[in-house]
Parts: structure tokens; C-alpha cells; sequence
């Protein structure tokens, strides 16, 4: 298809298909975009869309307002500039949210709901747009408990929040370039890495929510949030013993290792061991 270059035409598509736009639509507008004005039969070849579909899809668009008829023997299509039609749907998209936000929030909050003590995420992708978009609520202070892989995806939010006077705490698992705030490095041997594979991830914003998850690379990646107070201060005593741990290390290698091994294995073996004597 003409006049893509920079960008993947999937990437291109798939932003079109979120505008409600269906996929013979997204194709058509894109190709329109690359020749100018053309008939539907040359659009068809063009795009690949079959001759039977193409004239509904351009009327769609003409509907939509994305696409101009011109008059002439036969009808050509000419597309509308992306800044015009992109602007118009931003301000209606604005107003229809914020209408939505109110009146929608209103409406919950007569209904009487129940607190939801916490809600589960599933993915990575929703985990770390929820992630992103509690520390954008940050105003006092970000704990964060994390490794290399997930600070990756959330330190230009963690960076954004940290230049505007929030303070940033927390426990980084093994070598993380963390340059901001007072995050202590704990050695690479988290139990959950070690004997289940995953990676435990925990983020507390201002006291008043909180997200934990586990990131595997064999099983689906799995995350809860809350705003319920006791579990974000549980989530955020959490980090505050790892932080602990770090010091208690930093101030007693030798002694540490001689006494429950390099990795703390023999702080945790006894308890394997009675619990399994348990089960017997």
C-alpha cells in the first residue's frame, strides 16, 4: 500500500480500528491517502479490497466524513486531510468523556456500590498501563519494589512524577540503572525468581492505592490493585521490610552469610521441612 513509510501499517490500522473504523474502512482511507483522489475501482486494485465490497466501504466513509465524493464521470474519492478529521474527533471524544465522567460517576455513586477491595489485571500490557496510571496520580510519594525488566516499561513515568517533587523509595532486585530517589539494590535471589520463575513487582502511590504483580515468563502474567487502606499499607510495609533487609546486609555481609547461607536458604529450609513433617 502507498505512502507508508515511517510508520508500520499495522500500527496504522490498529489505531484506526480503536476509532471504529472496520478493517476494508482503515484500508481504504489509508490507501487514499497514498494515491489522492481515485475511483473505487482503482482503490479496489490499489488496496486489495474485493470490486462487490469497495463502493459500501467508500459510502461508509463518506458517512464517517473521513472521505469526499467528487463529482465527476466516474466518481472519485477524495480523502479528507488526517488534521482536520482527527481534530473534529478529538473535541468530540473530549466532551463525550467528560459528559460521561460525570454523569456515569454520579450514577455509580447513587447506586450504593459495595467497595471492591481489590481487582484483578491479567497481561502485561493492562498491568503496565494500570501501573503508569497510578503513578501519574502521585503526588507525595511513590514505593516501588522491582526488576530491570519492569523498570523498563514504567521509568519515564516513575521520572515524569520524580521532577515534580515526588519522592521515590523502594528495593530494586539485582542491577537496576536506577538514577532517582532512594531505591536500595537487593541481590538477585528473590525466592519467587528462584523457585517459581516469576518476578514480584509492587507499587504504592501516596498511601492510597497500591498494585502487585507477578511477571512470568511461562505462565500468564497476573496483577491485583486496590485503594483499600489496609492493603495499601500491608503492600507498602512490604517494602519498607525489604528496605530493611538491605541495610541489615549491607551492615552485616559476613555475618549474615555465615549464618543463614549466601542466599538466606537456611533461614527458609527449616520451615519447608516442619511444614512437610506436618502434612505427613
Amino acid at each position: 500500500m502507498l505512502g507508508v513509510t515511517e510508520v508500520g501499517m499495522e500500527e496504522l490500522l490498529s489505531a484506526l480500528s480503536k476509532l471504529g473504523l472496520t478493517g476494508f474502512e482503515a484500508r481504504a482511507y489509508l490507501s487514499l491517502l497514498g494515491r489522492g483522489k481515485s475511483t473505487g475501482y482503482e482503490l479496489s486494485k490499489a488496496s486489495g479490497i474485493p470490486s462487490s465490497k469497495i463502493y459500501g466501504v467508500l459510502q461508509h466513509l463518506v458517512s464517517k466524513n473521513l472521505v469526499l465524493p467528487l463529482e465527476s464521470h466516474p466518481v472519485r474519492y477524495l480523502p479528507r486531510p488526517p488534521e482536520e478529521w482527527i481534530e473534529t474527533y478529538v473535541q468530540t471524544f473530549t466532551e463525550t468523556f467528560s459528559f460521561l465522567k460525570k454523569n456515569l460517576a454520579d450514577l455509580y455513586q447513587k447506586g450504593g456500590q459495595e467497595e471492591v477491595v481489590a481487582r484483578n489485571l491479567m497481561g502485561r500490557s493492562d498491568i503496565v498501563r494500570k501501573t503508569r496510571e497510578l503513578i501519574a496520580q502521585a503526588k507525595q510519594s511513590l514505593y516501588i519494589a522491582l526488576w530491570r525488566e519492569e523498570w523498563r516499561s514504567i521509568q519515564g513515568a516513575v521520572k515524569r512524577v520524580y521532577g515534580r517533587g515526588v519522592e521515590v523509595y523502594g528495593v530494586a532486585y539485582g542491577p537496576v540503572p536506577i538514577r532517582i530517589g532512594k531505591v536500595y539494590q537487593h541481590a538477585a535471589s528473590d525466592i519467587f525468581l528462584r523457585e517459581r520463575g516469576e518476578r514480584r513487582f509492587v507499587l504504592v502511590s501516596d498511601d492510597e492505592s497500591a498494585l502487585f504483580a507477578n511477571f512470568s515468563e511461562k505462565d500468564s502474567e497476573k496483577a491485583v490493585w486496590t485503594n483499600n487502606k489496609g492493603l495499601v499499607l500491608l503492600f507498602k510495609d512490604f517494602i519498607i521490610h525489604e528496605i530493611y533487609i538491605v541495610k541489615i546486609r549491607e551492615t552485616f555481609p559476613k555475618e549474615i552469610a555465615r549464618a543463614f547461607g549466601p542466599n538466606w536458604e537456611k533461614i527458609r529450609l527449616p520451615q519447608r521441612s516442619s511444614s512437610a513433617g506436618r502434612s505427613q
